[in-house]
């Protein structure tokens, strides 16, 4: 499958790929995103100076700039791939079937400071 372009500014990416429930699959990124002016991967980062902002997130218990997925676009149906990529080895286990969506974790409001995409790269395992 070919790589798909997670943009940093777009509150809603749709990458086209349909997820099965029950099947596994194996997730990577490559390249930066920038949140105003600190730049990261799709793992996302961390600032004490954000910690009273960590509950206005789309998903608060995500680190900043953490690349979410979701079945359609269902905010109750959202995983942090951007760990499951850094910690998990980027295996997961879809929970239900559906389109996937993503996005950079950051406030509702403030996508206008956002920058750059990161490539998402998925496979069937």
């Amino acid at each position: 499958m070919s790589p798909v372009k997670i943009f940093a500014c777009r509150r809603w990416n749709a990458t086209g790929i349909s997820l099965v429930a029950g099947e596994t699959y194996v997730f990577s990124s490559n390249g930066r995103w920038r949140d105003w002016f600190v730049t990261c991967g799709a793992e996302g980062y961390s600032k004490g100076y954000l910690k009273p902002f960590e509950a206005c997130r789309r998903m608060p218990k995500a680190q900043w700039f953490s690349l979410i997925g979701c079945y359609g676009k269902d905010p109750r149906n959202c995983f942090d791939l951007g760990y499951i990529m850094a910690r998990q080895g980027g295996r997961y286990t879809a929970t239900q079937s559906g389109e996937l969506y993503c996005f950079a974790n950051d406030m509702p409001c403030m996508y206008f400071n956002n920058h750059g995409f990161v490539e998402l790269n998925v496979r069937r395992d």
